[in-house]
């Protein structure tokens, strides 16, 4: 499962140019004028398994994948940062369309995205 963070906000800067695969599906979604991308990581999961990753300013993102089949992955994701926990959903992934989920703001006022695709 390919991860990114994203900052989100209303300053100066459109969308960055490595989100540009993403950028109608953001701008739909969310109401921001600028979309930034902070990292971009994977995640290897077996189904069912679990795997986990950092990310930026001491998060962690852990996948669960509980069933997967018809080019698909049903997962439990849970976000967390300093052991607290900042989003816990159950997700349906699929093939060639991304995820994307809303999280906290950051310390600046910026909103974290992230965008989930299953690879």
């Amino acid at each position: 499962v390919s991860v990114i963070l994203v900052e989100a906000s209303n300053g100066q800067g459109g969308v960055d140019s490595s989100l540009k695969p993403y950028a109608s599906t953001l701008q739909r979604m969310f109401r921001f004028s600028a979309y930034k991308q902070v990292s971009r990581v994977g995640i290897k999961v077996s189904v069912p398994g679990e795997g986990s990753t950092g990310l930026p300013g001491g998060q962690k993102l852990t996948l669960k994948a509980l069933e997967g089949g018809k080019g698909g992955l049903m997962a439990e994701l849970s976000w967390t940062r300093g052991g607290k926990s900042l989003l816990r959903t159950r997700i349906q992934l699929r093939g060639g369309n991304p995820a994307v989920l809303g999280g906290p703001r950051t310390s600046s006022g910026a909103t974290q995205l992230l965008i989930l695709r299953l690879e």
